[in-house]
């Protein structure tokens, strides 16, 4: 928590949030420039900021990215509302460390875009062999849009050119947590056969659940 005068000016920081920026007291932060404390776009942001509460116009939900003193960024959210301090108007910060959550969700987003552009065909079911995702590449390949394959079974593939034994034998091996890595005779949506060499994989949750399957 911090607490600002209208004037900008930092009055009062508890060990929390000193602790956040690495500094040791109130004195030391106070006496490093804003421009070093945060980074370049945030700079930026905070002084769009500062025009507008000169003009009356204050935000009171915003995300900032700062340079601690160990050189380390971290991403914040700042919550920011009016109050009284010593009976004079004053504002105060909560601020809360995003980092690991917007890291998290940046590793999220390279995955996806991995899965995305794919060369290779990947099709993700449920447990029961249900249709929750296939990427660009299987639509182009299959005819299928995403919105026709989504809720359908895998069996949508077939050609039945390919034994039933085979589906068993696939089905038996993942279900017991398995891979299962073989050539499937699979069918477009024109009706066209194609071959397709496929990897399936379970996906686990953090109980060694089975929650997903991956086929690519």
């Amino acid at each position: 928590i911090r607490i600002v005068s209208v004037d900008g000016d930092t009055v009062h920081a508890n060990k929390a949030f000193l602790d956040m920026y690495e500094f040791n007291s109130l004195d030391e932060f106070t006496a490093t420039p804003a421009i070093y404390r945060y980074t370049p776009e945030s700079y930026v942001q905070h002084l769009e900021r500062k025009k507008k509460r000169k003009v009356g116009v204050e935000e009171l939900d915003y995300e900032i990215s700062i340079i601690c003193k160990n050189e380390e960024i971290r991403n914040i959210k700042v919550l920011y509302k009016e109050i009284l301090w010593n009976g004079i108007k004053h504002f105060q910060e909560i601020n809360l460390n995003i980092t690991e959550q917007r890291n998290a969700e940046e590793e999220l987003k390279k995955l996806s875009r991995a899965v995305e552009q794919s060369p290779n065909t990947i099709c993700i079911t449920d447990p029961e062999g249900i249709i929750e995702y296939v990427n660009p590449i299987t639509i182009e390949l299959t005819g299928y849009t995403q919105e026709e394959l989504q809720g359908q079974k895998t069996n949508i593939f077939r050609s039945g050119e390919t034994p039933e034994e085979q589906y068993a034998e696939l089905w038996q091996t993942i279900k017991s947590g398995n891979v299962w890595s073989r050539e499937l005779h699979n069918k477009k949506k024109n009706g066209e056969l194609y071959w397709e060499s496929t990897t399936i994989s379970p996906i686990f949750d953090n109980q060694g659940k089975i929650t997903h399957f991956l086929a690519d």
